[in-house]
């Protein structure tokens, strides 16, 4: 009865706020992508004409089918590898293109991990506390 209640209001919030959250990813899906192109642009260097909006959208466009296709998690690896091929052969040079994805993903990666890091961290605390203060039962 509570997994079908659930359910309905998994279902009602998808189609209630469906737009809201098309919008919300259409935002991060542009937001990383942005990533991937300052990370290029920097390598490259400012200073100089270098790599185009569109080859970076084509790369990174063409890199996010390998998503669909869970071979690591996250497409670990695989999109990665997709993403250096497509920017090598639009003309990227190939260590560009391999460190700019590697500040791609780092810029990725690293927020979560830190965020984790702090929440075992106030966890490992704060039951180390519940813990020190519980009562043993007589035994």
């Amino acid at each position: 009865r509570d997994r079908v209640r659930f359910l309905r209001h998994l279902v009602e919030f998808h189609f209630d706020d469906g737009v809201q959250l098309s919008d919300e990813r259409l935002v991060f899906m542009c937001h990383i992508l942005l990533i991937l192109f300052v990370a290029l642009r920097g390598i490259e260097g400012w200073d100089k004409p270098g790599t185009s909006m569109g080859v970076v959208f084509a790369a990174f466009a063409i890199s996010q089918v390998g998503l669909l296709i869970p071979i690591t998690p996250g497409g670990l690896g695989t999109v990665d590898a997709a993403m250096i091929a497509i920017l090598v052969a639009l003309g990227v040079q190939n260590g560009n293109a391999t460190a700019a994805d590697l500040v791609w993903r780092a810029s990725s990666y690293v927020p979560q991990i830190i965020v984790g890091i702090l929440a075992l961290v106030s966890w490992y605390r704060r039951a180390g506390k519940t813990f020190a203060t519980a009562k043993t039962p007589a035994g």
